[in-house]
């Protein structure tokens, strides 16, 4: 039933609904009983509704409140509201007498949205707009004669403010109370008695993964992996209203994905629980099962949290690329929660975030250096060996050399073709370098110039005999039909016609046998000398060159005949093979019809090849340099540079299985040593082949080496005039350079029984192990035995004989001292100082402290000096120095005189 109001104002209802009650325009009223909740609605327009709550009665408000204004109209309380929108008031709702039943405790409650609000509240507010109060006094707490604050008021300028909005408190303009609509949260805490988020401020923490465990720390940079969120900083994060803050722990109901991926695998939190089922960590994982790793960690600590970092993040690439100062935000909120004293609880919405700064890869340039010759052909490493990839990690993902880029596969090997050798790559940095081969500069000969040459004048090259039908193959060079002939006269084919051992045209085919010489080294230059090519036969006998290079491909040919041909008689003479300085490596001679085109009675060119002289340019040796790029999981990058060196000055055969022969630069004097072959100038085993190897097949042009490390076996090494270092390794090893060693070298005998000899030059031999034999032939040469029995003989000039407690046990005999030629006898390795040596004011006192330490007899025409290494003291070494045919005591000299003799000239040093 609907009841329906006149405008009488006597006209009342109680305890009815208002949805059952309509008016016409006027006046209508309806009285609400006590402890009863009535429901009000909005009026049609031009209607007024009356409301008459007493304390303790509650009113529904069914309605938008934000579409109402409230007004004060001495003690009622009125919301008035425009139902058409033309900007003026058209009905309106009046709480009759509501200021007066405010007052006091019991209040009338108004219930909006489902949340009770006092009517003293709302009245204060309205009270404060009433007042004319400014923004920010009605606004705030206590504003308005009730003390409540006002919501909206009409400014000076007729224009409508709602100050809860102004304060981030209502979204809307129209109605104080509206608190539901976007959520006063202060008010709510007040009023629900829950803790609520304040978003206004939050908490920030960075760490770093240049921290992490194989990242590339920043020194003085203060990184860390490892941060303190304290309890402190987390109170200002939520609003505990009038309960009061109880405290914050994790929030046991997080889950689900973090929003970072960590090496491309999205990031989870995991809840991790004691034996009780209590949360002691909140987790940040990646992958599953076995590959599951901890990304970050959140523990407890006391009332303080703490975050650590325990793998890379992913950060996207930015520019420059390898920027370590980019960061991200990771919000781990949802971590926590806060709970009041009561124990209500909230989430934390963001409002703790942890700042990770990037780690990116460093670089460090590589370098290696080999010999390209013997066993250091290949050197093996890793470019990320001494880089760092950082926490990301990372790859190498390009090569590039001379300008070209080439991509690394990321499976597999990348090969790159230096300069002077071939790299080969993988992504994971580890490579191998293989040099091309070192090939010394120098002019060779081989043959003989003059008759009575015989096959070993041919040992620095290779030989091959082709028949008249055949064709030689590069690629698989072989004797095919006919075998290299060797004659006083020099080389040919066997099995031709009309001459059986030379290089024969047919003049019906017109094939010739055909002469290869493998020069097994890169040429730019040649000569050839022949002979029995008659230049007054048929208007002269022709042969032919071509020179190929070491692929097999055709360089060049000319014709040897009168013309070409330098004759110092008829039929013997030097021809110049010029191929316009592109270098060849193989050389084939053949014959050709006679130079009048006819031929004699069947006969036709013939001849033999005496000598080849050619001249090779340096090749194989120089720097080759690979710039690498390393790219990270982030997609940082950076580069840096492999350089390799090949050095064909160094030669290393420390790998090789067998001892060498290695002829650094053989001028034709006689070769001594119990691993050299026998013979002199014209020894078969030496001419011309200055490197030979007993391991390697064919023989190693040593030739231009300065400096070589030897095999552990048996080495024989014949040194250069050049400053030669020289390691002989293990074994009973041979060093001489008497004939053309002119440089100061340097040469370690290492292990076994080793003999040393050295040219001219201030040398230092060093014999190692072993009982070794020390030769410093001319120049103030440096010889140190080490340990054994060793002979030592500097020879002419000033030499020092140095000792050290590597002597120990051992006699060491000299052979020419001479204190004249200002010789000395070193012993400051040795000796260990009391404080008497270095206290002694003058060689008189030195001398008198020394007698302490040596001991100083004859034996015949010669002197033995036993050293005592501690002097008085016990428990020295005791090394022997035999002097030979050098009487030190010669003429009653005694053993304290002797030793003040030798200070006074310079050639006792005991003190360094």
């Amino acid at each position: 039933m609907v009841i329906v109001l006149t405008e009488a104002t006597s006209e009342t209802v109680s305890d009815k609904p208002l949805a059952d009650i309509s008016g016409e325009a006027g006046q209508d009223q309806l009285v609400g009983q006590a402890a009863t909740a009535i429901d009000v609605i909005i009026p049609n327009a031009g209607e007024t509704a009356t409301v008459t709550l007493t304390k303790g009665q509650s009113a529904n408000l069914n309605f938008d409140a934000s579409g109402a204004t409230p007004v004060l109209d001495g003690d009622d309380f009125i919301l008035t509201f425009d139902s058409n929108g033309d900007g003026a008031s058209d009905s309106r709702i009046v709480f009759e007498n509501l200021v007066e039943e405010a007052q006091g405790a019991d209040a009338p409650v108004l219930i909006i949205g489902g949340v009770e609000l006092s009517a003293s509240l709302l009245i204060g507010q309205a009270q404060a707009l009433s007042a004319g109060e400014t923004l920010e006094t009605a606004a705030g707490a206590g504003a308005g004669p009730q003390g409540g604050g006002g919501s909206q008021y009409d400014d000076e300028t007729g224009d409508l403010v709602d100050l809860l909005d102004a304060q981030d408190v209502l979204g809307r303009t129209e109605l104080d109370f509206n608190l539901l609509d976007d959520g006063d949260e202060e008010t709510l805490a007040e009023l629900n008695g829950t803790p609520v988020n304040n978003t206004v401020a939050p908490v920030n923490v960075e760490v770093h993964e240049d921290a992490l465990k194989g990242a590339n720390a920043e020194s003085g940079q203060g990184q860390t992996a490892e941060i303190t969120i304290t309890a402190e900083a987390l109170t200002a994060t939520v609003d505990a209203g009038s309960d009061g803050l109880g405290g914050f722990d994790f929030n046991e109901n997080i889950s689900g994905p973090v929003g970072v991926t960590s090496q491309g695998e999205a990031v989870s939190y995991k809840i991790i629980t004691d034996g009780s089922g209590a949360v002691v960590a909140v987790q940040g994982v990646a992958g599953s099962g076995s590959d599951e790793r901890v990304v970050f960690e959140l523990t407890k600590d006391g009332d303080d949290f703490n975050f650590a970092l325990k793998d890379q993040i992913d950060h996207t690439p930015n520019t420059p690329a390898n920027d370590d100062g980019q960061s991200l935000d990771l919000d781990i909120s949802g971590a926590f929660k806060a709970f009041d004293t009561d124990g209500d609880e909230v989430v934390h919405e963001t409002a703790v975030t942890v700042t990770i700064e990037d780690d990116v890869p460093v670089a460090v340039a590589d370098s290696e250096t080999l010999a390209g010759t013997g066993t250091n052909t290949v050197v093996t490493g890793n470019v990320l060996d001494n880089d760092g990839v950082g926490a990301d990690g990372g790859t190498i993902t390009s090569i590039t050399f001379d300008g070209k880029e080439h991509a690394v596969a990321a499976d597999g090997v990348t090969e790159i073709v230096g300069a002077n050798g071939t790299l080969q790559i993988s992504a994971d940095g580890a490579y191998t370098y293989t040099a091309s081969g070192y090939q010394a500069a120098g002019d060779h000969s081989v043959g003989r110039s003059g008759t009575g040459g015989r096959s070993s004048d041919w040992g620095g090259v290779k030989l091959y005999a082709y028949g008249m039908s055949d064709t030689p193959d590069f690629d698989a060079l072989a004797n095919t039909g006919a075998n290299v002939t060797f004659g006083s006269r020099g080389i040919g084919v066997s099995g031709g016609s009309p001459a059986p051992t030379q290089i024969n045209h047919d003049a019906v085919t017109g094939e010739s046998e055909k002469l290869v010489i493998d020069l097994q080294a890169d040429a730019t230059s040649a000569t050839v000398k022949v002979s029995n090519l008659y230049k007054t036969e048929s208007k002269g006998e022709q042969g032919q060159w071509t020179a190929y290079d070491s692929d097999g491909n055709k360089v060049a040919s000319g014709i040897l005949n009168d013309p070409t041909i330098d004759y110092n008689g008829s039929n013997v003479g030097t021809a110049t093979i010029d191929t316009g300085g592109v270098k060849f490596q193989y050389l084939v001679f053949d014959a050709i019809g006679y130079a009048d085109g006819g031929s004699r009675r069947g006969d036709s060119s013939d001849y033999f090849v005496r000598q080849v002289s050619f001249t090779t340019e340096e090749q194989g040796a120089g720097t080759d340099v690979f710039t690498y790029e390393i790219t990270d999981g982030d997609g940082d990058t950076v580069s840096s540079t492999l350089s390799l060196v090949v050095d064909g000055a160094n030669a290393d055969y420390s790998t090789a299985t067998a001892g060498i022969q290695a002829f650094l630069d053989y001028d034709g004097g006689p070769v001594g040593g119990a691993n050299a072959p026998s013979g002199g100038a014209n020894n078969s085993e030496i001419k011309g082949k200055i490197g030979l190897s007993k391991e390697l097949l064919s023989d190693d042009s040593l030739e231009g080496i300065d400096n070589l490390i030897a095999t552990d076996f048996g080495d024989y090494v014949y040194g250069s005039a050049a400053d030669n270092e020289i390691s002989l390794g293990g074994g009973n090893d041979t060093f001489d350079d008497r004939y053309n060693g002119s440089g100061n070298d340097t040469v370690d005998g290492g292990a076994g029984n080793d003999r040393m000899w050295t040219g001219d030059g201030e040398d230092t031999l060093i014999g190692g192990i072993g009982n070794d034999i020390l030769s410093g032939e001319s120049g103030d040469d440096l010889l140190i035995g080490g340990a054994g029995d060793d002979l030592l003989n500097g020879g002419s000039g000033a030499d020092t004989y140095q000792f050290s407690g590597a002597d120990a046990g051992d006699t060491d005999t000299i052979v020419g001292f001479n204190v004249g030629q200002g010789d000395v006898l070193d012993l400051s390795e040795l000796l260990f100082d009391d404080g008497s040596l270095a206290a002694a004011n003058g060689n008189t006192e030195l001398a008198a402290a020394l007698d302490d330490y040596l001991n100083v007899i004859t034996n015949g025409s010669d002197t033995t000096i036993t050293v005592d290494s501690n002097g008085a003291l016990p428990g020295g070494d005791n090394v022997v120095i035999e002097l030979n045919n050098v009487n030190l005591l010669n003429g009653g000299v005694s053993e304290l005189e002797a030793i003040k003799s030798l200070l006074d000239s310079d050639s006792l040093d005991v003190l360094g």
